[in-house]
């Protein structure tokens, strides 16, 4: 698969965009090792654009979602694998910030995969000590009440992504958002 990262204007490959582009494929190299994270491939540059390729992964839960209910043990093996991702991409000390239905990849074979690291930040220094985050970042429906509110106060990421879960758990249940039953 490849995504085309292609901006024009004021806001073009260059600069703090173009530095995002860059962080969000090394967080997929610095993943590399685990089954249950989409590979990345390589990040070409072209012109004014980035083409990421990534193991091709031709569905999404969002999709299976939105065909119908899931089977509990299909859907068992989804969150496992997910989690699986989840505690290897924390055991770097790095938090995801944007764990959704659209950012779980249903590769060929069936496998869950996490994708989409462009909202990750890492949530320990070399140290251990917790980085606690400034930014919002991450999909509306999906963020915490600490992050939703405004004036945003500093958090820490790792717990973003357990609260993400909570919510990406109960969509997987119901097929609705915790708010929208």
């Amino acid at each position: 698969a490849i995504k085309i990262f292609d901006r024009k204007g004021p806001e073009k490959i260059e600069g703090t965009y173009a530095r995002e582009i860059e962080s969000e494929f090394r967080y997929m190299e610095m993943f590399r090792e685990d089954p249950n994270i989409v590979q990345g491939i390589s990040l070409l540059k072209e012109g004014d654009r980035f083409l990421m390729v990534m193991e091709y992964c031709p569905g999404s839960l969002i999709a299976k979602l939105e065909r119908g209910r899931l089977e509990e043990r299909e859907a068992e093996r989804i969150f496992g694998s997910v989690l699986k991702a989840v505690r290897f991409i924390h055991s770097k000390g790095v938090a995801h910030r944007d764990l959704k239905a659209e950012n779980v990849m249903i590769c060929g074979d069936g496998m869950p995969k996490v994708g989409d690291f462009g909202s990750a930040v890492p949530f320990l220094d070399e140290s251990g000590q917790i980085l606690f985050s400034k930014d919002v970042e991450g999909t509306e429906p999906y963020l915490p009440p600490e992050i939703n509110r405004l004036p945003a106060m500093p958090y820490n990421a790792a717990l973003t992504d357990i609260w993400q879960l909570g919510i990406l758990y109960v969509a997987m249940a119901l097929r609705k958002l915790p708010w929208d039953i």
